[in-house]
């Protein structure tokens, strides 16, 4: 898998741990008996690692710029215009800010 790939699973890993957590905590109402949600948590773990992995990835950037952009874009889900407006620059800069991030990743990990 590549890095854009890597990131852009990012923000769709942390919906389904929240859809998972989400999952067991109706469960846990709902149900008059025990259930053996280990699976459950099972796939949590596995879904943090891969986020984990992802986050340190963006944690090696040098640029703190760099970095605010790929977790605005990539682990809020932020579109692009949003990226822009909570990082505080004009979409043109972003996207150069971005590219530049990328190319960084890949040159380090591809």
């Amino acid at each position: 898998m590549n890095i854009k790939q890597q990131l852009k699973e990012l923000h769709v890993i942390n919906l389904l741990i929240a859809a998972l957590y989400e999952t067991i905590e109706r469960d846990r109402r709902e149900s008059a008996y025990y259930q053996d949600d280990s699976y459950l948590y099972e796939e949590i773990k596995e879904l943090e690692e891969r986020k984990q992995a992802t986050l340190t990835l963006i944690s090696e950037l040098d640029d703190e710029r760099q970095k605010a952009v790929l977790i605005e874009r990539y682990l809020n889900g932020s579109k692009w215009e949003e990226v822009a407006t909570a990082v505080n620059y004009s979409r043109n800069t972003v996207f150069r800010i971005h590219r530049q991030a990328l190319k960084q990743l890949e040159g380090e990990h591809g």
